[in-house]
């Protein structure tokens, strides 16, 4: 089985997330900061359902390579799935960063929402070492992610094959490089075989 690639929706603009009231936090990558949970529209509490899931059977134990899932209360019919991936310049950053207006928004729009780590490169001029991590990490990792996401959402109550995912600056820029074509179908084709 594998995704089908266009039922993926790719990348969000930073003029989005103003549209939605998501962006402007000190960071740029949006929220009233904090993390964790939110309220949705009405008031009603959004708990953060899962933490810290490893997406990466190879390496379970590393936190760049976990995501955290906020669930929506039991629904009768699978919802919408909205895939977070932070920005930083690939080299800083945080799935929980700025999440809670973020959970506002998504969850009270009656989609699940997942927020993932990447492995973060060193500071640009830090590190000119040759095994540092680099292209193409950061979009192989958001694209192991994508396909543990398609393979899990419905345990959390998701619709794998309605799946967004979108990004703030560097985040967008892997969901557009990580988010299709032959990265996203092997990833997804090895997980599913």
């Amino acid at each position: 089985m594998t995704l089908p690639i266009a039922r993926l929706y790719c990348g969000l603009t930073l003029l989005h997330l103003f549209a939605f009231g998501c962006g402007g936090g000190a960071d740029g990558d949006g929220g009233s900061g904090g993390s964790g949970a939110g309220s949705a529209s009405g008031g009603a509490p959004v708990e953060l359902e899962t933490s810290d899931v490893s997406y990466d059977s190879s390496a379970p134990e590393d936190p760049l390579r976990t995501l955290d899932v906020y669930s929506l209360p039991s629904s009768a019919a699978a919802v919408p799935v909205v895939i977070w991936v932070h920005g930083g310049g690939w080299f800083t950053g945080d799935k929980a960063n700025n999440m809670a207006r973020k959970v506002e928004l998504f969850n009270g729009e009656g989609y699940l929402l997942v927020s993932l780590n990447y492995r973060l490169s060193p500071e640009p001029k830090a590190s000119p070492a040759p095994d540092r991590v680099r292209f193409p990490t950061h979009p192989e990792d958001v694209a192991r992610a994508v396909a543990w996401v398609h393979e899990n959402a419905a345990a959390y109550g998701g619709d794998p094959e309605r799946i967004a995912l979108l990004g703030h600056s560097a985040g967008a820029h892997l969901c557009r490089l990580g988010g299709h074509g032959s990265r996203l179908s092997g990833a997804v084709r090895s997980r599913t075989q």
